[in-house]
């Protein structure tokens, strides 16, 4: 698929939605000018606007424009700033904050190099640059803390010595990570097969699941797990009451599954139900559907896959609260449906919606195109070369994130081809420069 819209890219960064989280019935999200908002509930502190009101719509928190990524727990939230350094507000029944924190961000220790957070009911879970794996807060009650022990933790402790973890998803009880050689390790609540180690037994630290090195990424959700391996092949284990494992049969499964024969799956989301986008950018939600979180117009479960229509050729972003699902679509607007009781939907109501709708427009476009200079990337998405054409010769491009930073600059080898293999997933901006003539174009990075 080729993206034809050319566009400022001030506009773009002062309007995009650039991530979005949801948990519990609270929402956060990031813009691309690193701003952080926040809707939904709010009664203890999790939207961090130094309120307890309930917001129907977004509403920014502070003034900071230094935001990087964000995580939510069911009444408490997690960021990480530019800077490394780690930030977390809302409820603190299980010590998920440091001393003096609630109602509005305050530091986690003054750590800078924090790479990413991911909470469950109230445990913490987070990788720092250097790969190591660290966790806090939580009842601890199962071990999902995987310091081997029971004992409640109210700061960051590592676990374990490793060094080599890439990727965590920490469920209600249990957590899943990834290591850097695509070995699957678990640990935690386990009577439903959560863990996928092929028993009902709660683990106090990390242990391995199976023995092969191909798991790409992971979402611990409600009692159950889904991960895509670097095949494309989508799988899941756990419990099943609702569907939420993607199989006709509704069994309980100890160990990993694969659901149907698809090998396209690029991102999962899992919580009380399940959400998944292919490469090609369509959505696929199943499970619970009590609220209409499933987006099909119905309130009844759906046990399968089920392709989600949300108005828009492309989904580039998923998440999902308890009950409620959103979207980042393809011209970065943002759209819910699902359970609405708190405003977790941001649509300024508190009715359920059981279809996808638009909360929040996305990028403001620069119409003023040049009809006669005209710019095409292929393929797009892209996993390792770019091809450029435009109709004048090109003197250099220039790559940015969708936040304005400069990645990477090339000069034109008359080739119009640009190795993008060193960038993560994503979406960039691409400028091209030939004389007086800039352009902008949007590419999307898959591996």
């Amino acid at each position: 698929m080729t993206l034809a819209l050319v566009f400022s890219l001030q506009s773009v960064m002062a309007q995009c939605w650039e991530v979005v989280a949801s948990k519990g019935n609270h929402t956060l999200a990031i813009k691309s000018d690193h701003s952080l908002w926040g809707w939904g509930r709010n009664r203890e502190h999790q939207i961090g606007d130094g309120t307890t009101n309930n917001r129907l719509f977004p509403v920014r928190i502070g003034t900071g424009a230094d935001w990087k990524f964000v995580a939510t727990g069911t009444l408490h939230s997690l960021a990480i700033k530019e800077n490394g350094t780690l930030w977390v507000w809302g409820s603190n029944e299980f010590n998920q904050l440091p001393p003096g924190g609630g109602s509005i961000p305050s530091q986690v220790g003054t750590d800078t190099n924090w790479k990413m957070v991911t909470a469950g009911v109230s445990l913490n879970a987070g990788i720092k640059t250097d790969g190591t794996m660290w966790t806090w807060g939580g009842a601890n009650d199962y071990g999902q803390m995987g310091n081997g022990t029971t004992v409640r933790v109210p700061f960051p402790t590592q676990v374990g010595v490793e060094s080599d973890w890439k990727e965590v998803s920490a469920g209600a009880q249990h957590v899943v990570a990834i290591k850097t050689d695509g070995s699957l390790w678990s640990w935690g609540r386990n009577d439903e097969g959560s863990l996928g180690d092929g028993t009902d037994i709660s683990r106090y630290s990390p242990i391995r699941i199976g023995t092969e090195n191909n798991w790409r990424s992971v979402s611990a959700g409600y009692l159950y797990t889904l991960a895509l391996k670097t095949d494309g092949t989508l799988w899941s284990w756990g419990w099943n009451s609702t569907g939420q494992l993607g199989r006709v049969t509704g069994f309980d499964r100890f160990y990993p599954v694969q659901i149907g024969t698809d090998n396209d799956w690029e991102s999962v989301r899992a919580d009380s139900h399940s959400m998944a986008l292919k490469t090609d950018g369509s959505l696929w939600v199943w499970a619970k559907n009590s609220y209409g979180q499933v987006g099909n117009g119905t309130l009844t479960n759906v046990s399968t896959p089920m392709q989600i229509n949300t108005g828009v050729s492309r989904t580039i972003y998923i998440t999902s609260g308890f009950d409620n699902s959103l979207i980042i679509a393809e011209d970065n607007s943002l759209k819910a449906w699902g359970r609405n009781d708190e405003g977790q939907l941001g649509d300024g109501t508190l009715i359920d919606k059981a279809l996808p709708v638009t909360t929040s427009q996305g990028c403001v476009l620069n119409t003023q195109e040049n009809m006669q200079n005209t710019l095409t990337l292929y393929p797009n998405p892209v996993s390792t070369l770019l091809n450029i054409q435009q109709n004048i010769y090109i003197e250099h491009v220039e790559v940015y994130d969708i936040g304005g930073k400069l990645l990477l600059k090339s000069v034109n080898d008359k080739n119009n081809m640009l190795d993008v293999s060193a960038l993560e997933n994503g979406v960039y901006l691409l400028k091209t420069v030939s004389g007086s003539n800039v352009l902008y174009q949007k590419f999307i990075k898959k591996n």
